[in-house]
């Protein structure tokens, strides 16, 4: 599952690097999002996109995700949004795929995943067959951090593969 190589010919070398650079910091965002990122979230994304002389360097990617910069994730997305619909897939079969690198989905990164494909014009029923597919399970629905049910009495997350208490939903 790579991006570049084919994928990326015969485009012009300014081209090139800038979807490069927004595919690296759009998934270095996915691998970040859940406040930390993970050895392996960080091999995966080196393995895909080493940092060269002509790249944009992973710390600098990561600088800006930590700054807050949403005008470059924005610029980021819009990027990628205008490429052909199999650019598209293969960016969230990355993203995906950099998410299970640790075996695990995080909440974050789930909300994150469910955003992207959005924005990038795939919507939730393409995501959920790219996850299966590509991780054998099911992505489990990420639950509603802004209701109070969310939180379980430990007020950590509580929407993860657990089914909905019924008294809760009431009302």
């Amino acid at each position: 599952m790579t991006f570049g190589g084919a994928k990326l010919s015969g485009r012009q070398p300014g081209e090139r690097e800038q979807l490069e650079s927004s595919v690296k910091l759009l998934l270095l965002w996915v691998a970040d999002c859940d406040g930390q990122h993970d050895s392996s979230e960080l091999e995966y994304v080196d393995a895909q996109f080493p940092d060269t002389q002509r790249t944009v360097k992973a710390q600098e990617l990561l600088e800006f995700i930590h700054a807050g910069d949403l005008k470059r994730i924005e610029q980021a997305v819009r990027t990628l949004g205008k490429e052909s619909r199999e650019m598209r897939l293969a960016f969230l079969d990355l993203a995906i795929a950099m998410c299970m690198a640790d075996h695990n989905i995080a909440i974050a990164e789930n909300h994150v995943l469910r955003f992207c494909a959005d924005a990038l014009f795939l919507g939730p029923a393409i995501l959920k067959k790219r996850f299966q597919a590509i991780s054998g399970q099911t992505l489990p629905e990420p639950g509603d951090p802004g209701r109070p049910e969310w939180w379980d009495k430990d007020g950590t997350s509580g929407g993860e593969n657990r089914p909905p208490d019924p008294t809760l939903l009431q009302g």
